[in-house]
């Protein structure tokens, strides 16, 4: 028997419609998509093409650097 379940970084993107939504959970909604298209896409390419990212962000500390500010500023 399951008593509990912690997940962490579930998608919202697999929701297309919002038919039955309060007011504020569609809010929430638009806003996560918002965030997705704009902060998720360092997500998407280094969950889709990492390599592309690890052998750049490897060899040069400089890139790594400006990476993680980049992402945190």
């Amino acid at each position: 028997m399951v008593k509990g379940l912690h997940l962490t970084d579930v998608p919202f993107y697999h929701l297309n419609t919002y038919n039955g939504l309060s007011e504020d959970e569609s809010k929430f909604m638009e806003k996560i998509n918002a965030w997705s298209m704009i902060d998720g896409a360092y997500a998407m390419i280094q969950s889709t093409k990492p390599q592309a990212l690890a052998c750049g962000l490897n060899d040069s500390p400089i890139e790594l650097a400006s990476w993680l500010l980049q992402i945190f500023s």
